[in-house]
């Protein structure tokens, strides 16, 4: 069993083994369920990346891009779709260019639910 997902849980980023910077927005958690005030995150949670660093490949191209996280949990619901568990990942493919030698590059990112925001409910 992991930990639901909600509002102010904590991501990271990565780029197969590279780490990403990546500033992005989230899509609405629920507003029917909560746990300790925080409305619950859902299967499908999309998210916008507006910007992104990889390695020395700092600038980007092509902002903004989405991706939608998958939810690993199947046996409870809320607001009728999976929770959002610790560990559940989005991936979304985004370009960058190396300032120093003009190469542009794409990248697969993979964003990781690492800390759900909350331990007070576990499921899967």
């Amino acid at each position: 069993m992991k930990y639901v997902a909600v509002e102010g849980m904590t991501i990271v980023y990565t780029a197969g083994a590279l780490s990403a910077i990546v500033t992005a927005t989230l899509g609405q958690a629920s507003s029917n369920v909560r746990i300790d005030g925080n409305g619950v995150y859902l299967d499908g949670l999309e998210l916008t990346a507006s910007s992104w660093q990889i390695g020395t490949y700092t600038v980007p191209v092509g902002a903004p891009v989405t991706g939608n996280f998958e939810s690993s949990a199947r046996k409870v619901k809320a607001d009728g779709e999976y929770v959002l568990l610790e560990g559940d990942t989005a991936e979304f493919d985004v370009q960058a260019t190396d300032p120093n030698t003009q190469t542009t590059q794409t990248f697969t990112i993979t964003a990781t639910v690492q800390s759900a925001g909350q331990t007070s409910v576990k499921a899967e």
